[in-house]
């Protein structure tokens, strides 16, 4: 049986763009949208969908054509949370960030402390197969928004890592490269950078601090950073 496909959107400019290719290929998909809060839209796809497990696609996925929702957890895997591969539209990187997810029900059914949402509701496994571009700059703020949320988890983990493993770490490296490099005159590029880079100065500032550090996942807030009103770099 094929698994549920949810869309989550909270006003990305490609958000119905994005939709519709989706809708287009897979009449069966659901959308939730304009539910305030990460966990709280995740729930909101959870309750929406029929199937135990189920796929979700963040609004700024655009879903590879080669990719066709085909994989579904045997009774052993349920328990973890699959992430698959993602191409980003401003760096290139290709990993996790931003990527197609499947969840279980199950990891809604207590209220969870989180900043990472994917990586903290289950244990998770990683596919490489590649779902999706994450297109995360189609304006200037959600180039800001994208490299300021995921440089700051970036340099936590970074910052938790023993000394002797951090300088040949992929989160150090995917940070140096979200922090100073952008591809083939990617719209955005030096918003997202400049995100970046205020994410990583954000999570040395506030890395122990979990009530400040959990601002990251408040979209208003960022957008007063952007806009200068709170954390003048």
């Amino acid at each position: 049986m094929a698994l549920d496909i949810v869309m989550i959107t909270f006003g990305e400019p490609n958000a119905e763009r994005n939709w519709k290719k989706l809708k287009g290929r897979f009449k069966f998909a659901k959308r939730v949208d304009g539910v305030k809060g990460i966990q709280e839209a995740h729930k909101a796809a959870a309750e929406l969908a029929d199937t135990n497990c189920f796929y979700v696609v963040d609004g700024d996925n655009d879903i590879a054509d080669q990719f066709w929702f085909e994989y579904t957890p045997n009774k052993h895997d349920e328990q973890y949370v699959h992430i698959f591969r993602s191409i980003n539209s401003v760096n290139r990187l290709q990993y996790g960030n931003g990527g197609v997810k499947i969840f279980n029900k199950s990891h809604f059914d207590k209220p969870i402390e989180y900043i990472d949402f994917a990586t903290t509701v289950a244990a998770s496994k990683i596919h490489e197969e590649i779902a999706s571009w994450t297109v995360i700059n189609t304006t200037a703020l959600q180039a800001y928004r994208a490299g300021f949320r995921e440089a700051a988890k970036l340099t936590k983990k970074i910052l938790g890592l023993p000394m002797s493993k951090v300088r040949g770490s992929d989160e150090l490296r995917r940070l140096n490269v979200w922090c100073t490099d952008a591809q083939h005159n990617a719209p955005y590029a030096g918003e997202c950078m400049a995100g970046a880079q205020a994410g990583a100065h954000y999570a040395r500032a506030y890395s122990t601090d979990d009530k400040m550090f959990a601002k990251i996942n408040d979209f208003d807030f960022i957008k007063d950073v952007f806009d200068g009103i709170r954390f003048k770099v």
